[in-house]
């Protein structure tokens, strides 16, 4: 491991509405310490330089380098205005204990967002961010990537407890429809982020918090925009009922037909909080379920109808017909379940434990074109002296998984160091895949076996984090960072007939170390 820094000096210079100082426009910091107004009239922000820290983290297998603040060299013309539409100014600073790079979306700006569009679409709105969506509108299937890296590479965290699905690696947003309504804290922190657990963060880290009770309230919403989208959302909190408990919870349904043809969505979420205030203490019980069915729109569109018909969409194609079969949808529900307590044990120790688990259960729906019945079990058959082997099908391919875990970790404070964070993670990962013939051209129901194939996915997961701060001096200060990951695979399935079994192991160490020095 090793820390390097280099210093330059940088000038930036901005133009900012004057409703934006003090707290006039959401969203928009203004450091006067780095930038400074040369008249409350003008809000013209004058040059001014400041210097910026380039940091490298050296990790196992993985370099990263990252530059705070402002590039090295910036050419700037003393007439030209340069406008920031809602962006922090000083977004890419990290917070005053760790060298990171972040960015944060506090619960006015989530709200001033919380339309009919999916969380990643405001994830976007950070720098590095691109955000995608397979309908053309931001509602159903959507993606997000940081920095070039896709969601594999991104560690996505509710209240602390994993996102990212336990096989691939994904994170389905489809699956908790409106989770932008309950978010209260998003913070991503792009590139090598702090190691707690879950997924990779090469790519980034989004850290969503879900559980602040927020004061008594009723909220009704309701968007209507084009292509048939609609949402309707109703949430309430009942506040610090004698200081003590509080409840929150909430219903939404988001409907949308789709810019892409076919592309028809239908969400529905639901979300409920207890909380209660122990003696130095907190408990948290949080409870959401989300059921999505959308038709498929994820193969893109073919080049040849880019610029004839830029809403084409094959999927569901009947060949034989030139016409669209009208269920070749996805159709899913999870739900989520977290217990989190909290515990103040003095002034230099803390600690808190999550509990989690999560269920799923789905499909997705196919029309097969003339497809070979040995693939899916199904005998061939003789018609008018002509033996079939190949048919029009329907097939549904489902999956069952669940995942249970626990998260203990601790915080303390001592002479030797600033702050001390540890935890342990244990998880335990099952998802059962099997697929079904709902449907064939030439064979009646009763004569199609009830599965062509199953398979079981199992993976076992365990690590131990520690991460702390050293303040050096009054400038400097040292941050170090290691986890250990133990991951185990273990997957069943039928190959060529027979049973495959296969077993995978791997152990990671991840160590980082950074500095932040003010000048």
């Amino acid at each position: 491991m090793a820390f390097f820094a280099s210093f330059s000096a940088s000038f930036f210079v901005g133009h900012v509405p004057q409703q934006c100082f003090g707290s006039g426009c959401p969203g928009v910091r203004v450091a006067p310490s780095l930038l400074e107004s040369t008249s409350s009239r003008d809000s013209r922000l004058t040059p001014r330089p400041f210097p910026s820290l380039m940091l490298l983290f050296v990790t196992i297998g993985v370099f990263y380098t990252s530059t705070l603040l402002a590039q090295d060299t910036l050419k700037l013309d003393s007439l030209a205005n340069y406008y920031i539409p809602e962006v922090p100014i000083i977004s890419s600073f990290a917070d005053k204990e760790d060298p990171l790079i972040q960015y944060n979306f506090n619960k006015e700006k989530i709200t001033q967002n919380a339309q009919s569009k999916d969380l990643p679409y405001l994830l976007s709105q950070s720098p590095s961010a691109v955000f995608t969506s397979d309908d053309g509108l931001g509602v159903g299937y959507t993606g997000l990537r940081i920095r070039g890296s896709d969601a594999t590479r991104t560690s996505v965290n509710i209240n602390g407890v994993p996102l990212n699905d336990g096989e691939s690696g994904q994170v389905y947003w489809v699956d908790l429809p409106d989770l932008i309504e309950s978010a209260d804290q998003i913070q991503i922190q792009r590139g090598v982020g702090t190691t707690s657990q879950g997924t990779s963060s090469f790519g980034a880290s989004v850290n969503i918090a879900t559980f602040r009770p927020q004061d008594p309230n009723l909220v009704l919403s309701t968007y209507i925009g084009r292509f048939g989208t609609r949402k309707y959302h109703v949430r309430g909190s009942s506040g610090l009922v004698r200081n003590k408990i509080a409840m929150e919870a909430g219903v939404s349904s988001i409907k949308s037909g789709g810019y892409i043809d076919r592309a028809k969505s239908n969400l529905t979420s639901a979300f409920i909080n207890l909380h209660l205030a122990l003696k130095n203490g907190f408990m948290h019980l949080l409870g959401r379920q989300g059921q999505e069915r959308t038709y498929q729109a994820w193969y893109g569109l073919p080049h040849q109808y880019l610029e004839s018909n830029r809403t084409y969409n094959s999927s569901g194609l009947i060949a034989s017909s030139g016409t669209f079969y009208d269920n070749e949808v996805d159709d899913y529900t999870q739900k989520h379940l977290q217990y989190l307590w909290e515990q103040k044990f003095s002034s230099r120790l803390y600690s808190k434990l999550t509990l989690y688990a999560t269920f799923g259960k789905g499909f997705y729906e196919q029309y097969k074109n003339n497809a070979r019945l040995s693939n899916y079990k199904i005998p061939p058959i003789e018609i008018q002296d002509t033996l079939r082997e190949k048919s029009d099908l329907v097939t549904q391919k489902w999956l069952d998984n669940s995942l249970y875990g626990g998260i203990w970790t601790i915080d303390a404070k001592s002479k030797t160091f600033e702050e001390l964070n540890a935890g342990i993670h244990i998880s335990r990962y099952k998802g059962d895949h099997f697929g079904r013939v709902i449907w064939a051209k030439f064979h009646p129901i009763d004569a199609i076996p009830s599965e062509f194939y199953f398979d079981q996915g199992n993976k076992s997961e365990f690590s131990i984090f520690a991460k702390s701060r050293k303040k050096l001096s009054e400038k400097l200060r040292l941050f170090l960072d290691i986890q250990y990951r133990h991951v185990q695979y273990h997957i069943d399935t039928f190959e060529q007939g027979g049973l495959y079994l296969a077993k995978r192991t791997y152990h990671f160490l991840n160590p980082k170390i950074g500095g932040a020095l003010r000048i």
